[in-house]
């Protein structure tokens, strides 16, 4: 991410084929992205947040370089955390990212990185995870905001039962992001399966 963050930033718009919209784009999905890894790190390698607050937890890289990052305390991670998202919420709105105005975003240009915004780390994707990013920290008000900010704006809607029966398995209208892993099948092959079951790789989502 802070090597995809660093060459869009440095680059012509004309590189990209949707010029400034899509490079903004491309920069505030990698941001944010940065964002969601340290969080999920943070929750995974550090104390509990609320009382630990300033026990030294983890680095937070923000540049892709061979160096070695000094460990922090959680609340400097979280402020980061926080910035992150902040400056990826402000690219993303400014971009005019389809996805703002409507769930299944469809495109039939040459580049179709327009298309399926559901699947990525949209607007609204940052806009929720700023929700859980302040319920972890114990700060109920802005985790409301931010929850009904996407609950109450976003163009995203609960599917009906004629959805689910037509084949909307994943519940499309609902869905904020996607996050692809490549090795699922292999996941859940060696947890969760028998040998006699087999998946194809797939989408984890948000």
């Amino acid at each position: 991410c802070n090597n995809l963050a660093q060459q869009v930033a440095e680059e012509d718009t004309m590189l990209f084929y949707k010029r400034t919209q899509e490079k903004n784009m491309i920069l505030g999905e990698a941001i944010a992205l940065r964002a969601y890894m340290h969080f999920d790190l943070l929750r995974m390698f550090a104390p509990a947040y609320q009382d630990n607050e300033d026990r030294i937890a983890i680095p937070y890289v923000e540049t892709y370089e061979r160096v070695r990052y000094p460990h922090l305390p959680a609340k400097e991670i979280m402020e980061k955390v926080l910035k992150d998202l902040n400056e990826a919420e402000k690219i993303l709105e400014a971009s005019d990212d389809p996805i703002l105005k409507e769930v299944i975003c469809t495109y039939s240009g040459k580049n179709d990185f327009m298309a399926n915004r559901q699947y990525r780390f949209n607007y609204w994707a940052v806009n929720a995870l700023k929700a859980r990013v302040y319920l972890y920290m114990g700060d109920v008000e802005n985790a409301n905001h931010y929850a009904m900010k996407v609950i109450e704006e976003s163009p995203f809607t609960w599917v009906s039962e004629t959805d689910v029966t037509s084949g909307d398995r994943i519940f499309m209208l609902e869905l904020i992001c996607g996050l692809n892993v490549p090795k699922l099948a292999n996941y859940y092959e060696t947890y969760f399966t028998s040998e006699k079951y087999s998946l194809s790789d797939g989408w984890g989502v948000y």
